[in-house]
């Protein structure tokens, strides 16, 4: 017996993704299967992030956008990749945005073939009203298998009437062994001479990383500096990554607060502003930047802020990240008091690495592909 043919249909697929997806496939030719990853167009909201990339089993699909209510919805063409593929199994990500999985979800439309779902398991970085949030659940109880992010994500879909019995917890990640490779590769010297050519102290640098949107508060955190900088002074925030506000953020370094944005940076750069920072400072919507917090030992100063992605989960309050109440004031006392205690700070930094051992792409498409087998051997029992 070999294994399913698998199509996936997902936004689109960001760098992140792309060892996940690789490692997937190849798991899956190994059991005689199949992968095809339908990819599509990023959506503008993201667009300008500059991070959307291709995997080695990666198809492309046109997409339309719309907007309706300052709600972006997506339409892909199917057609040539249904016919072409002739999947077992269709997995469609968990949202209300994607019109075609509503064509998807009516009988006899694929065949002989299912169709799961993987995603959050509920609303976590976006507000959803009560109907939404309903209709999302609707989706997600007509199909076959819910592959979830984290662990509270499946009991979520399961309290809202999905079997347990038919959900995945893949603990979603990043390559966390590439990355950990790129820290360990990075000298003594490299660090030093990378801090002197940023003008940064030891013990005073925060960093940000990820989308330079409104999504992450970038717009709270500028305002934060002088705060950060006025209790603790010698305070540096670097900034790596690209969107909708990195004018923002130059126009503050070009003012004179204390920031150095690096623009976006991906491997041993990414490594270096790292190992270079002792915490990483993320106000708002944390999701796998949670992997790069534990795996690099520098844990995240955020807020309580209700958006945060499902990743968060991975981090506990006072062990591997520290919440303050939502405010810039607030937030500054809790960044400059924690990078002002060096005993605390290093028991938590040293706390990120001890739980970092616990995510892997590995690990991740292992899982992936165990739901996969599961889900393909109760479909060939007419289950």
């Amino acid at each position: 017996m070999s294994g399913p043919k698998v199509l996936i249909i997902h936004p689109f697929m960001p760098a992140y993704r792309v060892p996940f997806v690789n490692a997937l496939g190849r798991r899956l030719v190994e059991t005689g299967g199949s992968l095809v990853y339908v990819e599509s167009s990023p959506p503008p909201s993201l667009a300008s992030r500059g991070d959307a990339r291709s995997s080695d089993y990666g198809v492309v699909a046109g997409t339309r956008w719309f907007s309706l209510r300052g709600k972006e919805l997506a339409l892909r063409s199917l057609s040539p990749v249904l016919a072409e593929s002739k999947p077992d199994l269709v997995v469609v990500e968990q949202a209300i945005k994607n019109l075609e999985t509503y064509r998807l979800l009516v009988p006899k439309t694929l065949g002989a073939a299912q169709v799961g779902m993987w995603g959050h398991g509920r609303s976590y970085s976006t507000p959803q009203s009560g109907l939404m949030s309903q209709g999302k659940q609707l989706l997600t109880r007509r199909t076959k298998w819910f592959f979830a992010y984290t662990q509270a994500g499946a009991d979520h879909v399961v309290s809202e009437g999905f079997p347990r019995i038919r959900t995945t917890v893949l603990n979603n990640t990043v390559d966390t062994e590439a990355l950990r490779s790129e820290l360990d590769s990075v000298t003594e010297e490299e660090i030093a001479r990378f801090r002197d050519e940023l003008g940064i102290e030891a013990g005073k640098t925060a960093l940000f990383i990820g989308g330079v949107d409104d999504a992450k508060g970038i717009a709270f955190l500028l305002e934060s500096v002088p705060h950060i900088a006025s209790l603790l002074p010698g305070f540096t925030l670097l900034i790596a990554g690209d969107g909708a506000r990195r004018s923002d953020v130059q126009a503050a370094e070009a003012q004179g607060l204390p920031i150095r944005y690096l623009g976006r940076l991906e491997g041993r750069e990414k490594a270096r502003a790292l190992l270079v920072s002792d915490v990483l400072a993320i106000p708002k919507g944390i999701g796998l930047v949670a992997l790069d917090s534990l795996v690099a030992g520098r844990p995240i100063v955020s807020t309580t802020d209700p958006y945060h992605g499902p990743e968060y989960e991975f981090l506990e309050d006072h062990v591997t990240c520290l919440y303050s109440p939502y405010g810039v004031k607030t937030y500054a006392d809790a960044m400059s008091s924690l990078l002002a205690d060096r005993v605390r700070l290093s028991a938590m930094q040293n706390a990120c690495l001890a739980k970092s051992k616990e995510f892997s792409i590995a690990l991740m498409a292992d899982r992936f592909l165990d739901g996969l087998l599961e889900w393909d051997e109760m479909r060939r029992f007419g289950l």
